[in-house]
């Protein structure tokens, strides 16, 4: 079978008789034998068994566990080719779910598309007395055994790894079968780029199995970058609990983006790839055109960082974020690089935008789903000149710039962003305008 497309997520596509197959790590161009794995009414799922004609633009994945992790699906192209596979399915999928014809410039890429996160969120089982650390398996809760990966500094790694050890060694139980109300279940490691600071969340079941002074001292130790190792308690599948406690050293690392210095502890929510936050901060600036005395909003704000980079070239900023824990750390951002023309507004966007009078520009960093119906009636109501929106979804923001751009606003271009190099994950940030009413 020859592929003839890749879709969304990176699976080669190629047709028998018409019916169109998704071939996971097969790339356009290629030819091969595949096995049908799965047969839906409109397509099928299959795997390759062999390439017999390779594309001049595959290489060899670095990464050991590329076949089996659930992480990275676009190791196995050449970093050009990921660039180019994400410009054109932001531009593909602009047209054909927004009917957005835009100009769309070339993904910002890494100058290094490897090592660079910042945060990472492993998993702990335990199967029949042996030991399992590492990531989920691609659309399963079964644990990966991870020696390296290679989207993290080596240094995570090592940690995971003395971690394993020591769970091996008894010195704490991982939740299993036989320790069902208690053991270690995930690990969350986080470190600061300018700093190289470390932060170890451990997330249990119950307190009592991880008050190990010898794992403690075993792991701060060897590395001796770590700031602190907090202890959280959730018998959830997944996040955080609302029981945290500290028990070594201090729940804060300190990182700078931007020339913006932030205190970061364990429940922060903060970009994981610091090195493209600072080059998504610099395009915003650059497609905002800021000229000194403008009125600016920052809505579904996060903690901040958009708002605050611009703050000391306008002249106020209001951020909008319904997260009361994002809005005291934006404040406390704020303080910590005084910055005083900046306020934020605790509020659902949608309801907040109506008791805002005037802005000159509105830039919006929305989750996934993207902008609420009556956020954007509310946008369109007050005619903002000009507006900056940051998706981390092409297809709900093709929908969103369609119902922009029936209200009067004109979409001036696209830039995607690859925050997340190796993987089918698109960034985008938008320009659009809309002309004074006469």
């Amino acid at each position: 079978m020859t592929f003839e497309d890749l879709t969304h997520d990176a699976r080669g596509v190629c047709k028998i008789d018409g019916y169109p197959v998704f071939v996971k790590h097969a790339l356009k161009g290629e030819t091969a034998l595949i096995e049908i794995t799965k047969k839906y009414k409109s397509y099928g799922l299959g795997r390759l068994i062999r390439i017999t004609e390779t594309s001049p633009f595959r290489k060899e994945p670095i990464c050991e566990h590329f076949a089996t992790c659930g992480g990275c699906n676009l190791m196995h192209m050449d970093y050009q080719t990921q660039l180019d596979f994400k410009t054109f399915k932001t531009q593909s999928t602009l047209q054909k779910l927004g009917q957005i014809d835009t100009d769309v410039k070339p993904t910002l890429g890494m100058q290094n598309p490897l090592y660079y996160r910042n945060k990472a969120t492993f998993h702990f089982d335990e199967i029949d007395g042996v030991i399992f650390a590492g990531y989920y398996r691609e659309g399963s809760h079964r644990v990966v055994d991870i020696h390296r990966c290679h989207t993290l500094p080596k240094i995570f790694s090592e940690i995971l790894s003395e971690l394993k050890d020591a769970a091996e060694e008894n010195l704490f139980h991982v939740h299993s079968n036989a320790h069902p109300n208690g053991g270690l279940k995930r690990v969350i490691i986080r470190q600061s780029l300018s700093t190289k600071e470390l932060l170890i969340t451990m997330i249990t079941h119950q307190d009592k199995p991880l008050k190990s002074h010898s794992l403690i001292e075993r792991l701060t130790k060897k590395f001796p970058l770590i700031m602190g190792i907090i202890l959280n308690v959730n018998p959830k599948s997944f996040g955080l609990g609302t029981k945290s406690s500290i028990i070594y050293g201090v729940d804060q690392i300190k990182e700078t983006i931007g020339g913006l210095h932030y205190s970061i502890n364990h429940q922060s929510f903060f970009q994981v790839n610091a090195i493209q936050a600072e080059t998504m901060l610099e395009e915003i600036a650059k497609k905002a055109s800021i000229q000194g005395d403008e009125v600016v909003i920052d809505a579904y704000a996060g903690v901040g960082h958009i708002g605050l980079s611009l703050a000391k070239n306008v002249k106020e900023v209001i951020a909008i974020e319904t997260v009361k824990k994002a809005v005291s750390e934006g404040i406390k951002a704020a303080r910590y690089n005084h910055i005083e023309n900046i306020r934020f507004i605790e509020a659902d966007a949608k309801e907040a935008m109506q008791d805002i009078p005037h802005a000159d520009l509105l830039i919006v960093d929305p989750p996934r789903k993207g902008l609420h119906g009556e956020f954007i009636n509310r946008v369109l109501e007050q005619s903002i000149p000009k507006m900056i929106y940051v998706s981390c979804n092409v297809a709900t923001l093709a929908r969103d710039l369609k119902r922009l751009k029936a209200g009067g606003y004109h979409v001036v271009e696209t830039t995607p962003l690859d925050m997340f190099p190796q993987t089918s994950h698109i960034e985008s940030i938008t320009l659009l305008e809309r002309p004074p009413v006469v």
